[in-house]
């Protein structure tokens, strides 16, 4: 079974989100350097989780190809 997933990984943290399933991985890697205690499921985290979710999306907008220009004006 191939699995596609995407990983973040800045100075602070790490973050996995898997395509199809609600489960994800966020690691705190200044506290929890050896990645072992799983913050993901922890509403805490929450926000986090969004923050590093829209770094993500821009991150990989940033090194995909840009749409080509409209043909027509809407």
């Amino acid at each position: 079974i191939r699995t596609r997933l995407r990983t973040l990984v800045s100075h602070d943290w790490r973050m996995t989100v898997y395509d199809g399933l609600d489960a994800g991985e966020l690691y705190d890697l200044r506290n929890d350097p050896q990645e072992l205690n799983n913050l993901c499921s922890d509403q805490s985290m929450r926000s986090k989780r969004f923050e590093l979710m829209e770094r993500l999306a821009r991150q990989m907008m940033a090194a995909t190809d840009t749409s080509p220009l409209p043909r027509y004006a809407a």
